[in-house]
This record gives structure tokens, C-alpha cells and sequence, in this order.
């Protein structure tokens, strides 16, 4: 079943009116939601036409405007898109500034990725077990800051202001062995579209990719799921990463917002869909 199926046969059976949800975009509908989901990181952000003004100097005058939040940083080698939208780290890509730096703020559980052509909020829960902060009363809302907090920085340095290429939004979802699954031909079970589907014998490794257009939605879908070991504590995991991309059709504030609103909506769909009953119920799926 392609994924702009799936979306559609969701969006027909949740159509409530979003007016009823106070913390909710206004346009949007009332999406499933669980008590105790397996994300462990989110992220949004935007790709936007490379600043020409943006140096390495920039990065530690942006770093003194947000040191107060977000107290140390770390330096990466910058994320870029290969052909047919997938994202990529690049090493060396010539014409580029081969930077991307983190600003993390104390407990590691928020940081800024920035680069020349980049901004990424991410919210991310590796070890503290904090619980999810909601899109609509944490996620949202802390990118807007930030986000804003960049372009004023921009204004003051008197630099172009960003031209938005796409918006993005990734969750990465952790499936614990021990919970979701003991042996690894369980995590059939966990998953709707592998259900039943076929039989395994004794499966040693997982690594599952796909990547669709949702025409409808003007937007492109990234799934991956693989078995992993967790760097933070050494646990066995699968991880389960949906990464959305689309257009904004301006590049003011409203526009970004709505498109990640869309991309948003539509991960939250494919998630939903592409899991099992089993799963749902072990992750506290609520009524909609």
C-alpha cells in the first residue's frame, strides 16, 4: 500500500473539527495521539539558499547571543541533500562552508543545528527519560523562538535574510528489546505492513529504507528501520526514523509553520499506520 493511501484512508476517518483542541494549529485536524510513545528525538527545521554572508566567525557571534540557553557546543561535518531529497552528511563538499555546529543547552536534551544553509531545532531524550513534550505545547513554539532568535541575529549583522528551500521535520523512535520486542523475529508483530505477511525463520539483522512522493500533500516521505545498539546505555534497539520534507510557499513565518504543520500531520498518519494494534495499545493510543 503506497503511503499517500495510507494518509488518505487515515485523514477520511479524522476529520473532527480541530477547534475543540485549544492547543492546536487551528487548521489542523485532530491527529492520533499516545500516552507513552517510543520517540526519543524530534527535529524541525528549515533549508534555505546559502547565506553568503555566513562565516566561521558567525558561528561564535550567534553562540554569545544564545549562550545563556544553550552553553556548549560541538562541531559536525554539514548535512546536505543528495538526488531524489534524501539528506546526507557531507565531508568536504567543495563551494561549501564544511561546517555544522550544535549549540546544546545543560541537559543535552535541546539543541540548535546551524550552517550556512541550515536551521534545526531538535528536542532529543537518549537518557533521562523525560516525557515527550507535544508538538503543539513544546515543539512548535520553541522552534518559533529560536527560529526567530536566528533572523534577528541575521537583521543585526545586516545579512540577507533566508530564503526557505523546504521545511523538515524527522522523529526517531526507539523500539527497546524488552519491550517492544525479545527476539528480533518479534519486531514483525510490531509493525502492520510486516504482520503476518510473511514467515521468517530466524532474522539476525534489520535494515529496511523507503522514500515516497505524497502527491497530494506536495511532500516526501522517509522511512528507515533498522536494528541498532544504542550508544547511551548499550541496549539493543530498532530504530524506527520518519523524516518529512515539503515546499513552504513563502518564506515568512506563517508559511514555514503551516508547511511543517503539514508534514507534521502527515508523519504522525504514517506512523500511526505502518504500526501494529499491538503496538498501539502497548504505547497508549487514545481515542481521536
Amino acid at each position: 500500500m503506497s503511503l499517500s493511501r495510507v494518509y488518505r484512508l487515515y485523514l477520511n476517518k479524522s476529520r473532527k473539527s480541530a477547534s475543540e483542541h485549544k492547543n492546536m494549529p487551528e487548521s489542523l485536524p485532530v491527529l492520533p495521539s499516545f500516552r507513552e510513545p517510543p520517540i526519543v528525538e524530534s527535529v524541525l527545521g528549515v533549508e534555505f539558499d546559502t547565506l553568503e554572508s555566513w562565516s566561521i566567525l558567525a558561528f561564535g557571534e550567534f553562540w554569545q547571543a544564545i549562550r545563556e540557553s544553550y552553553p556548549t557546543y560541538e562541531l559536525q561535518p554539514p548535512i546536505g541533500a543528495a538526488p531524489g531529497g534524501e539528506l546526507t552528511i557531507e565531508y568536504g563538499f567543495p563551494g561549501k562552508l564544511p561546517v555544522r555546529c550544535w549549540f546544546k543547552n545543560t541537559s543535552d536534551s535541546q539543541l540548535l543545528q546551524v550552517q550556512d544553509d541550515r536551521f534545526l531545532y531538535n528536542w532529543r531524550n537518549y537518557v533521562t527519560e523525560d516525557k515527550y513534550p507535544r508538538y503543539e505545547e513544546k515543539l512548535r513554539p520553541e522552534f518559533i523562538k529560536e527560529w526567530e532568535t536566528f533572523c534577528s541575529f541575521l537583521s543585526t549583522k545586516s545579512s540577507e535574510m533566508p530564503k526557505i528551500k523546504s521545511c523538515q521535520i524527522t522523529y526517531v523512535n526507539h523500539l527497546e528489546q524488552g519491550k517492544e520486542w525479545e527476539k528480533l523475529d518479534d519486531i514483525v508483530e510490531a509493525f502492520a505492513f510486516l504482520n503476518g505477511s510473511f514467515q521468517v525463520g530466524s532474522l539476525s539483522s534489520l535494515n529496511f529504507q523507503l522514500a515516497a512522493d505524497v502527491p497530494s500533500e506536495n511532500l516526501k516521505v522517509q522511512v528507515s528501520i533498522a536494528k541498532a545498539l544504542r550508544n547511551s546505555d548499550s541496549k539493543e534497539i530498532v530504530q524506527f526514523s520518519l523524516t518529512g520534507i515539503a515546499v513552504p510557499e513563502s518564506s515568512d513565518l506563517d508559511s514555514i509553520l503551516n508547511c511543517l504543520d503539514k508534514i507534521r500531520r502527515n508523519l504522525v498518519v504514517v506512523f500511526k499506520n505502518m504500526t501494529s494494534e499491538k503496538m498501539h495499545q502497548r504505547w497508549g493510543l487514545e481515542d481521536v
